[in-house]
């Protein structure tokens, strides 16, 4: 149960945040604009399919095998590249789970594994393993489904990624808030990893003085070595220069968009209501694209699962989601928010389940309310409405 309310939390989640730190934008700045459906890639499978990343050189998708844990690449014909399960015992074996995977130049993946990132080829096979640059300590739940690694485009040898809960520390504590560093830049020739990124003493994690979340961030590489970072309860997107590691700028979210959340002293138990999040963030050729959640409350799930069997596929988690829960995306520039988009056209879609390209679109999954033998895969554009 604690495991199935935990997953149903994490991907219940997503909000998004603008505007500009010297330039702040207002309402009457922005513009309406909509999402529109650029093309198209099917994959006939049955079983379900997680999107992992997408190689801008190659044009082609990674997913992850649900049924068969089995990583697959296909093109953009909707065809098969290669398959290979990282979980079976033998000389490319990368742990009976991984954390996610990354392309890496045209020819390679990356698995982020419990103790290692794994070098592969397309096809599966190992070239190395490099550990970890800390000693992880513990797993922490995640919040909102972040991305925990992705190619830096900085270099070609470098990779970005997430360590949750790396010191044995109370994270219900300003001090897991103020000192703990969770995000890693890793060179895969030297092996060495160095933190970046770090939360802002303004930030909110380290401002409140309560806790609300374990504030794990979500990001993406932009270009240049420059990446775009949130956190799901603060009120800013952070934009870094990864290569110095130097705080480029703060995009305020607008007022209407700002997260809403509660807040307990660290000393006390419980969890915290979040009535709206920030978690997911793309990025095409000129734009960042935040899914901006309205999120059913935690106490309310919390309600449901001491009251109804099978919660989970109850009619009054139905009801629930009918009152609280929306998805709206964002859209920005790296100077400030430029306002919300309609998705009317792009209809049912995985609002989590998606992948930034630096080109003119980005990546959703479409999903169906009837079971298919296919997979539909959406090349999503924002036009002035």
């Amino acid at each position: 149960m604690k495991h199935t309310l935990a997953t149903f939390l994490g991907i219940l989640t997503i909000w998004f945040i603008s505007s500009c730190n010297s330039n702040q934008a207002t309402e009457k700045d922005t513009k309406s604009y909509k999402a529109v459906v650029a093309d198209s890639v099917v994959f006939k499978t049955l079983p379900e399919v997680e999107l992992l990343d997408y190689n801008k050189r190659s044009k082609e998708l990674m997913l992850l095998d649900r049924q068969s844990n089995e990583v697959v690449i296909i093109n953009q014909q909707g065809e098969e590249i290669s398959r290979f399960n990282p979980h079976i015992e033998g000389p490319n074996y990368a742990g009976d789970r991984t954390f996610g995977w990354t392309f890496f130049g045209e020819d390679m993946v990356v698995g982020y594994g419990h103790f290692y990132f794994h070098l592969m080829t397309k096809q599966g096979e190992r070239i190395k393993r490099i550990p970890y640059p800390v000693r992880n300590k513990q797993w922490a739940t995640l919040d909102y489904y972040p991305k925990m690694i992705f190619s830096s485009t900085a270099g070609q040898e470098e990779i970005i990624v997430l360590i949750p809960g790396v010191e044995n520390i109370n994270t219900r504590s300003q001090a897991y808030q103020d000192t703990v560093k969770m995000v890693y830049k890793v060179n895969l020739n030297s092996e060495e990893g160095t933190p970046v990124m770090h939360k802002t003493p303004d930030g909110l994690y380290r401002s409140l003085g309560a806790h609300t979340d374990q504030g794990f961030p979500s990001m993406i590489a932009i270009e240049k070595g420059k990446v775009a970072q949130i956190y799901p309860s603060d009120d800013k997107i952070y934009m870094w220069d990864t290569e110095q590691d130097e705080l480029v700028t703060k995009l305020e979210i607008p007022e209407p968009h700002k997260p809403v959340f509660d807040q307990i002293p660290f000393d006390k138990k419980g969890t915290p209501d979040h009535l709206k999040v920030n978690s997911k963030i793309y990025h095409t050729k000129n734009q960042i694209v935040l899914v901006s959640l309205d999120k059913v409350p935690e106490s309310a799930i919390d309600q449901l699962s001491k009251t109804v069997p099978r919660w989970w596929e109850s009619e009054e988690l139905e009801q629930l989601k009918k009152r609280y829960f929306k998805v709206n995306l964002l859209l920005f520039s790296e100077e400030g928010f430029l306002g919300e988009v309609n998705t009317d056209g792009l209809g049912e879609y995985v609002f989590y389940n998606g992948e930034s390209t630096n080109e003119d679109f980005f990546w959703v999954q479409r999903t169906y309310s009837d079971e298919r033998d296919y997979r539909t895969f959406l090349k999503v554009a924002i036009v002035e409405d």
